[in-house]
């Protein structure tokens, strides 16, 4: 995945892909990524821990866009994200739609670092196409996180390209298009619009 970002100390330290999407249930399993460990940690079954400088990518082609499937699904648990994990979602396919990235945790209120929906800082942690951002998030009625992406305009995203306004007008994302011209400009900036 192309995040743009950078493996060390003072970068990522450690990192999930998520293919599709998982269940963790609330007898057995759990998730905890955490480059500053030393040793095998305690895991409590059905919670999701994402510590200091982790990276968490998910392929957003996989997870509904219309907010009805998420990335991790829950059966009780608390999900942990420190204030400098982030998130990058690839492959997002429709924008102003919604994303469920968690749901079914009983406790989301240590889950700062990717949306933190209290202050409405959406977006300082995660890593999208420069074409969208997250223009809301929500707790999933406290228990998960939902973001809803949407389209910013090729003038303000990419100051430096060559008729923006064009590239606006023609490139809805979709490279599996009907046209030909959509096709070809969604495959042809889909690497180049990442972070």
């Amino acid at each position: 995945a192309k995040t743009g970002e950078t493996w060390g100390k003072n970068a990522t330290t450690a990192a999930l892909y998520l293919a599709q999407p998982i269940k963790l249930d609330s007898t057995s399993g759990g998730i905890v990524v955490d480059g500053s460990l030393t040793s095998s940690p305690s895991v409590d079954a059905g919670s999701a821990t994402f510590g200091a400088n982790s990276l968490l990518m998910i392929d957003a082609s996989k997870i509904s866009n219309t907010g009805k499937t998420a990335a991790i699904t829950a059966d009780g648990g608390k999900l942990t994200v420190d204030q400098t994990a982030k998130l990058y979602l690839a492959n997002v396919t429709s924008a102003g739609t919604k994303y469920k990235i968690t749901t079914g945790f009983s406790d989301v209120s240590d889950a700062k670092g990717w949306a933190d929906v209290q202050s409405e800082d959406f977006s300082k942690n995660i890593l999208l196409d420069k074409l969208l951002k997250v223009d809301s998030a929500s707790t999933d009625g406290a228990n998960g996180i939902v973001l809803n992406i949407t389209r910013q305009s090729a003038k303000n995203a990419l100051p430096d390209v060559v008729l923006p306004n064009s590239l606006d007008g023609i490139t809805d994302f979709d490279t599996a298009s009907k046209n030909a011209g959509i096709r070809y400009m969604a495959s042809a900036t889909n690497g180049l619009l990442s972070n």
